[in-house]
C-alpha cells in the first residue's frame, strides 16, 4: 500500500482531530469533563506532533490538526455557555496544555511553531463562528501559548528566551493569516496576540523564580519574535507593515506590564498526556506499518 501525500495526509489528520474534538465537546456537562476535553485536544496534537517529527512528515499535518484544536476549544466555551471570563480561561488552558505537550513531545522547533500557529489560527477563526470576544480570544490563546511552551522549556532546560520568541512569532504570524480571513482588523490581533504571549512568557518566567535579568531577556525575546512575526505576515499579505510593528510593540508592553503585576496566580495546564507505548504501530509515508 503506498502511502497519502502530504497535503492527503494533513487532511486525513485534521479531519480525524475534527471528528473526535466535536464528539468530544458534544457530551460535556460537567467541569470535570471540561479538562477531559482539554486533555483531548492537547494529548491529539502533542502526539501528531511527535509522529511528525519523529517521521520527517510535513508540520503542515501539526498546523491542520492544531487548528482543529482551536475550534475545538471555541466551540466547547460555546457549547457549556461560558462567560467572557470563563470562555479566555478555558481557551488559555486548552492553548497552554497544547504548547507545553507538544514542547516536551517534540525536538524540533518548526513543529512546536506549527502546533502554537494552527491553533492560534483555529482559536481566531472559531471564536468569530460561535460569536465570541475574537479579540478576547487571540490575547487568550496566546497568553497560554507562550506560558505554556515556557513553562515546558523551563522544566526540560531548554532555553526560555527561544521558546518565548517561537511562541510569540508563530502566534503574531497566525493571527495576520486568521485576522484577514474573517475580516478582522490585524492591528487588532496583532496587538491582543502580542500582549497575550510577552504575558504569559513573563509570568511563566516569573513564576518559575527565575532572575529579573532572565525576565528581561524573556520579555525582549517575545517582543522581538512577535513583531517579526506579524511583519513578515503583514508583508505577505500586503499590509501596512508600520502600523502592524506599532501595534506589535505596543501590545508586547502592554503585556510584559501585565506579567510583571500578576497577582502569583497560574493557569493550571492540566497533567501530562499519556503518550503511546513505543512499539504502537505508526503510519510512514510509505504506508502503515506491517
Amino acid at each position: 500500500m503506498t502511502g497519502a501525500d502530504p497535503e492527503d495526509t494533513a487532511e486525513i489528520v485534521s479531519d480525524a482531530a475534527s471528528a473526535t474534538f466535536d464528539a468530544a465537546t458534544a457530551v460535556v456537562k460537567t467541569e470535570a469533563a471540561r479538562g477531559t476535553v482539554i486533555a483531548a485536544i492537547s494529548g491529539f496534537i502533542a502526539g501528531t506532533s511527535e509522529v511528525v517529527d519523529d517521521q520527517g512528515l510535513d508540520p503542515q499535518i501539526v498546523t491542520d490538526t492544531s487548528y482543529a484544536g482551536g475550534v475545538g476549544a471555541t466551540q466547547l466555551a460555546s457549547l457549556t455557555g461560558a462567560d467572557t471570563d470563563e470562555t479566555n480561561i478555558l481557551i488559555s488552558d486548552a492553548s497552554s496544555a497544547t504548547s507545553s505537550a507538544t514542547t516536551l513531545a517534540v525536538a524540533e522547533e518548526e513543529t512546536v511553531a506549527a502546533a502554537i500557529s494552527g491553533f492560534i489560527a483555529g482559536t481566531i477563526e472559531g471564536a468569530a463562528e460561535n460569536n465570541l470576544d475574537v479579540a478576547g480570544t487571540a490575547n487568550a490563546a496566546s497568553t497560554g501559548a507562550a506560558q505554556g511552551a515556557v513553562t515546558a522549556a523551563i522544566e526540560t532546560g531548554a532555553d526560555i528566551t527561544a521558546a518565548a520568541e517561537i511562541a510569540a512569532s508563530s502566534a503574531a504570524s497566525a493571527a495576520i493569516e486568521a485576522a484577514i480571513e474573517i475580516g478582522l482588523d490585524p492591528v487588532v490581533a496583532t496587538e491582543a496576540v502580542a500582549s497575550g504571549s510577552s504575558q504569559g512568557a513573563t509570568e511563566a518566567a516569573s513564576d518559575a523564580g527565575v532572575s529579573q535579568d532572565v525576565i528581561d531577556a524573556v520579555i525582549t525575546s517575545s517582543a522581538s519574535g512577535a513583531s517579526d512575526g506579524a511583519v513578515d505576515a503583514a508583508e505577505n499579505a500586503g499590509v501596512d507593515t508600520t502600523t502592524i510593528a506599532d501595534a506589535a510593540e505596543s501590545g508586547s508592553s502592554a503585556g510584559a506590564e501585565e506579567g510583571m503585576s500578576d497577582d502569583g496566580s497560574t493557569i493550571e495546564i492540566g497533567d501530562p498526556v499519556v503518550t503511546p507505548p513505543d512499539d504502537v504501530d505508526t503510519i510512514s509515508p510509505e504506508g502503515p506499518a506491517q
